[in-house]
């Protein structure tokens, strides 16, 4: 197929579902490649190892935090500079910086990307005392098109104190002043602009926040699916997005007994109200519910893996918004987590924004908790750069993340318990259609 071009960087977006054979196809496409150069980027250091396995040609290299550079992140520079082909994650790129980019474009990578990027996130680094501080003494100013906060090094030239950091960041480009108080980062578009292709392979990438940020800035976007039955050896062909037809798998998934969605009485936890209108979404949790709710949130769990299906704790898998206690992670997040463990499911709690792993390949017991939201000053951000966002494409996306993360990736058969009305709703609109156009206009209709 001939791949559109333009002066302008293009992004190539792969918008194809779970098991269509993304990975197999880049394998293909960097193992036929006469002079591969590469940066991969994959969530996980389990594919991070898959690619240097499986494309034995380009010699992948993965930066190392013990070798003669040091740190990583510096490993990974001197890698770039060497024009070594490289495999990294997503944390590890989100730590480029200017310095890097001659570099970067002088030596004519494809950047491959694995799931899309996490482009955007709320700053926390900074308190309301900070950003006051900086404002006040003149150390900051705000760009009024792009919200770009910038260093003022006119008035501030050799600054070395606290802010060290955060100078760095401005310069960098990496942080976005966006209503009062409220700071985000952002992965600056013009580190995409040094490669000279870009690639990322992932599904319902419009529903994602990459893409907004993309829109957002005018970036071209190029639109391709996967057709065809994929295996190891054989890759699936690449077609234009507009052609892609989900009707194969879709069929699977719609199998009798395959995809067991609960539809009972402990969904009723999960019903609008005029007092809760999104209830189970963050904000409920965090703000609203009682400690009533909180244990009837917790007692539907416990009845839907012990009484309706039987589980054993090894064999299910649960989430809400919040992180479990860990040696690393000392702290519950925001305490919802804590809240709602219980006797023989407690273990099996993974993060809502898990993805891109086959830890879980086996679990067949899945509860999703949650009603998902974007985070609203991000849905802000995007709606004042004039881009309209896709609110129930987002919410979806990332529980399909989620549940992916089971054994319905080796198309075994599950339990899914989703309580939140809305959130169900969304799954049964995505099951029961076969394309993108299709499912935007099942939303439309409620």
């Amino acid at each position: 197929m001939q791949l559109a071009k333009t002066n302008h960087v293009t992004v190539n977006v792969i918008d194809a579902i779970m098991g269509s054979g993304k990975t197999t196809w880049m394998i293909e496409k960097i193992n036929n490649d006469l002079k591969p150069r590469y940066i991969v980027v994959t969530p996980t250091l389990d594919e991070v190892a898959r690619l240097i396995n499986d494309c034995p040609k380009a010699r992948f290299k993965a930066p190392d935090d013990k070798g003669v550079h040091g740190k990583k992140y510096a490993d990974f520079e001197q890698l770039i500079k060497d024009g070594e082909n490289i495999v990294t994650t997503h944390s590890l790129l989100s730590r480029m910086t200017t310095k890097i980019l001659d570099a970067l474009k002088k030596q004519q990578y494809t950047l491959m990307v694995d799931e899309s990027l996490a482009v955007v996130s709320v700053y926390k680094e900074l308190t309301s005392k900070d950003m006051t501080m900086l404002f006040n003494g003149k150390y900051v100013y705000v760009e009024p098109d792009s919200f770009k906060l910038r260093w003022n090094h006119k008035d501030h030239p050799d600054y070395k104190g606290k802010f060290w950091e955060i100078r760095e960041k401005c310069d960098n480009g990496n942080l976005i002043h966006f209503q009062k108080n409220t700071m985000l980062w952002e992965f600056p578009i013009e580190f995409l602009r040094v490669f000279k292709d870009v690639w990322v392979l992932t599904y319902l990438f419009q529903s994602s926040p990459m893409a907004n940020y993309l829109l957002a800035d005018g970036t071209k976007v190029n639109l391709y699916s996967l057709k065809g039955q994929s295996s190891k050896f054989v890759p699936p062909t690449l077609i234009d997005y507009k052609d892609h037809d989900e009707t194969a798998v879709k069929d699977i998934l719609r199998s009798p007994g395959v995809i067991n969605l609960y539809d009972g009485p402990l969904n009723d936890i999960g019903k609008p109200s005029l007092k809760a209108p999104k209830i189970l979404s963050k904000n409920w949790y965090t703000t609203k519910a009682k400690p009533k709710d909180i244990e009837a949130v917790k007692n539907a769990i416990y009845n839907y893996f012990r009484h309706v299906i039987d589980a054993k704790s090894v064999d299910l898998i649960w989430t809400v918004f919040g992180s479990k206690k860990t040696k690393k992670n000392k702290r519950y997040g925001r305490g919802i987590v804590e809240k709602l463990e219980g006797k023989g499911y407690a273990r099996g709690f993974i993060p809502n924004n898990t993805k891109a792993t086959n830890d879980y390949i086996d679990r067949k017991h899945i509860a999703y908790m949650q009603n998902t939201f974007h985070h609203p000053k991000i849905f802000d951000y995007f709606k004042a750069r004039g881009v309209i966002v896709i609110e129930d494409l987002y919410s979806l996306s990332e529980m399909i993340q989620l549940i992916w993360r089971s054994r319905i990736r080796k198309w075994e058969s599950i339990d899914v318990f989703i309580p939140s009305s809305r959130m169900r709703h969304l799954f049964k609109c995505w099951l029961n259609t076969n394309s993108s156009s299709e499912l935007k206009e099942a939303l439309k209709k409620e």
